[in-house]
């Protein structure tokens, strides 16, 4: 029996797509979080009184109570905390009642509390488990039987794995041609009255691409920079001390994320670096093609960098950090000495197509979330029956 756990509808109408199209025989089960009454979440209150460990209520509870905390400081006490705790342990003990019978729990992303509640009960009963998130590149879905993100499983591949790949020309054509999409702005309505993005970019420039403040990706996978305002803050930084080194003029352009417009007033921010390159309006695009370098997180944005041949410098943790494909800077190092070994130099050509290859055409699955429909999802429904049959490492 397959399970599939969802949160949004989006979610629930692509597992509902994929369950209709598996072969005849194979038995399915379907748990969407809003629709859950809080009677069936009561029970496990009542029943089976399993113990749970204060080391997987933390990792149940550490992406929620970090998102709350953001915005609401005075949340940060033992009655919040213990109040999640409550919410998780009730997740799990549901979900430990229900796992007899399944051989595979297919779930999206995993760090909302009743989604992580799910994969730890399945974990712990010995049933395999496969993670859906947005693929890294347009159309595509990640489908992971480890995890997303940092957690997948092609975190700490070395390059020695993707010099490998054989790969087909007529399809490395088509990966290098990949459309850059540019996210709208979640609130274009309300921009600023005053605010324009430069017209035109500084001759020599390097490219920070903001993120989400409150993603899985900050939180969870940037353990040294928490916040938007911090990584900007040491970037700046970092660009003025390799500038003095090498008495070279580069300027910093940072690129903000569209859907925190309307979420975070980065005013101050702005006002703090007046000789910083803020774009908002600017398509992604523009902003990497003369970069001299692309500096992220952790962000996808770094992934389209490397469609373009832009030399990638990473400050968390990404599954894309494979020596020779970015340059990651660990917490001792500086970003000035990164920068110095970065900037005018060549990067690998041959070993960034072979790891954009095997993502593209080995690793994602050429599903779209939005579009999805029974006459394209043939590939999900083939990973899912791959992960049964535990095919997938």
């Amino acid at each position: 029996m397959i399970a599939f756990v969802s949160y949004y509808e989006h979610h629930r109408r692509l597992f509902k797509l994929i369950s209709a199209e598996l072969p005849s025989g194979v038995r399915t089960k379907h748990f969407n979080i809003y629709s859950m009454t809080p009677k069936m979440i009561l029970s496990s209150l009542f029943l089976q009184r399993t113990p749970v460990a204060d080391e997987l209520l933390e990792s149940l509870t550490r992406f929620y109570y970090l998102k709350k905390t953001i915005k609401h400081p005075d949340l940060e006490t033992a009655r919040f905390r213990n109040r999640l705790n409550r919410r998780a342990t009730q997740w799990y003990r549901f979900f430990r009642r229900k796992m007899s019978g399944i051989d595979l729990l297919v779930v999206w992303n995993g760090f909302s509390i009743p989604v992580g509640a799910a994969v730890a009960a399945a974990r712990e009963c010995g049933v395999k488990t496969l993670f859906c998130e947005n693929g890294t590149l347009p159309g595509t879905l990640s489908m992971d039987p480890a995890g997303v993100n940092f957690n997948s499983s092609l975190t700490g591949k070395p390059p020695e794995f993707f010099r490998r790949i054989t790969m087909d020309d007529a399809k490395v054509k088509d990966l290098l041609r990949t459309p850059l999409q540019q996210r709208p702005l979640r609130n274009a309505s309300g921009i600023q009255k005053g605010f324009h993005d430069h017209l035109s970019l500084p001759e020599r420039y390097v490219l920070f691409a903001m993120q989400v403040h409150d993603d899985t990706q900050v939180l969870l996978f940037s353990p040294h920079l928490q916040s938007m305002e911090a990584a900007v803050t040491y970037v700046a930084e970092q660009v003025k001390d390799y500038n003095a080194r090498s008495g070279d003029h580069v300027r910093l352009v940072v690129k903000e994320h569209p859907s925190d417009y309307g979420r975070v007033d980065y005013s101050s921010l702005r006002a703090s670096f007046p000789d910083i390159y803020f774009l908002l309006t600017t398509p992604v695009n523009e902003a990497l093609q003369d970069a001299l370098a692309v500096l992220t997180l952790n962000s996808s944005v770094g992934v389209e960098a490397l469609i373009r041949f832009r030399p990638v410098i990473t400050l968390g943790e990404a599954f894309y950090n494979v020596p020779g494909v970015v340059r990651h800077v660990e917490p001792k190092e500086d970003l000035s000495k990164a920068l110095s070994e970065t900037i005018d130099q060549p990067i690998d050509r041959d070993l960034v197509t072979r790891f954009l290859y095997f993502l593209r055409y080995e690793y994602l699955v050429p599903v779209s979330v939005k579009s999805a429909a029974r006459q394209t999802i043939a590939p999900a429904v083939q990973r899912v029956m791959d992960a049964v049959d535990g095919k997938l490492s």
